[in-house]
């Protein structure tokens, strides 16, 4: 085999995985933009209370990366159920108007579980522009809160 074959078929095996190196990463682009677009359709928002912020910075004090740990509720869409009475007839004494006007109270978007603490990788100017105690709209698809989001880095 002389040099110059050799060297072909090296262009074209390093060709070829090139190009399904290139399909791979836009295949993940595309899958990635996808489930942003899902997350701001079908997305399930809550407040989120940031309790920590911190960098983690190199050997060097360069700032490698800045995380958010922050408390989020992990099903605040839950609404309690009640059952509700149809009222055929008008209320007669003022403790029946009473009850009619306290049924649903308090139960629009109470959490029924716990929080979730959970660390969240932010950009370095989100990370100044956030402080600790502040309350932020996370946004997160049903049973995938760990892959949730910010609804500002969303938009």
């Amino acid at each position: 085999m002389s040099n110059k074959a050799l060297n072909r078929k090296v262009y074209i095996i390093c060709g070829s995985l090139l190009a399904m190196l290139l399909v791979l990463l836009g295949v993940i682009a595309i899958n990635k933009l996808n489930y942003r677009k899902t997350l701001l359709s079908e997305g399930i928002r809550t407040n989120a209370s940031v309790l920590n912020k911190y960098h983690v910075t190199s050997n060097t004090g360069k700032i490698k990366r800045s995380y958010l740990e922050l408390a989020v509720f992990e099903d605040t869409t839950t609404v309690a159920k009640q059952k509700v009475k149809e009222i055929n007839k008008e209320p007669k004494s003022i403790n029946d108007k009473i009850d009619i006007l306290f049924e649903n109270f308090g139960t629009s978007k109470t959490p029924t579980t716990e929080y979730k603490s959970l660390t969240y990788l932010v950009s370095l100017e989100q990370y100044g522009s956030i402080k600790i105690g502040e309350s932020k709209t996370f946004v997160y698809l049903k049973g995938e809160v760990e892959n949730g989001v910010l609804l500002d880095a969303l938009e």
